[in-house]
């Protein structure tokens, strides 16, 4: 998944509880395998680059799925189909310009005319319409729609999750440092990978 946080590390096995899933982290973060990220219940962690190297000794020995795959049934080493993202996808926020100008025109021409003034449910509708569209931060759609990100977070994104018109792009680990919302369950990173 590309991070991991005390929920999701409880989710490999039921009988991991919460205070042992925080040791068993620590000991990986003091081993030096994971790096801790943001605090309190926004903290999650990621691999260091000590899992990479060890990764990358043991390839050569073993061989990779890709090789061990028949042709027929494709690749591992396949990537996703953009449209949906991977883990690898942008680190650096995209500017307002270029996430307008990624837009069908009729998103685009409906952003223009968003009004400071909007009606709640005329907002809601452009932020599924846009989230059917692909996959986007809470962040990039209050860039888009030129308003402040944690105050439209509150408005708009938790309302309509939960009344299931927006879903969580990686729904196993809610609060993943590269989290999304998408307008359709089948748009879920999960789904995507199965494909």
């Amino acid at each position: 998944m590309g991070a991991i946080d005390n929920a999701t590390y409880r989710q490999l096995d039921s009988s991991i509880t919460h205070a042992r899933a925080r040791l068993e982290i620590h000991k990986l973060c003091d081993l030096g395998f994971l790096e801790k990220k943001g605090q309190g219940r926004n903290t999650y962690y990621i691999r260091t680059s000590k899992v990479v190297s060890l990764g990358e000794r043991l390839l050569p020995q073993h061989g990779t799925l890709c090789e061990k795959l028949p042709p027929q049934h494709g690749t591992l080493c396949e990537r996703l189909p953009p449209q949906h993202g991977t883990f690898e996808i942008e680190s650096q926020t995209k500017s307002r310009n270029e996430l307008l100008r990624e837009l069908p025109k009729g998103l685009q021409e409906r952003v223009a005319k968003l009004g400071k003034w909007a009606s709640q449910e005329k907002v809601s509708q452009l932020l599924v319409d846009l989230c059917a569209f692909k996959p986007y931060s809470y962040e990039e759609l209050a860039l888009i729609i030129q308003r402040a990100a944690k105050p439209m977070k509150d408005k708009y994104i938790k309302p309509l999750r939960l009344a299931n018109k927006l879903f969580y792009w990686i729904p196993e680990m809610i609060n993943h440092p590269q989290q999304k919302y998408v307008a359709d369950p089948s748009m879920v990173r999960s789904n995507t990978k199965k494909k």
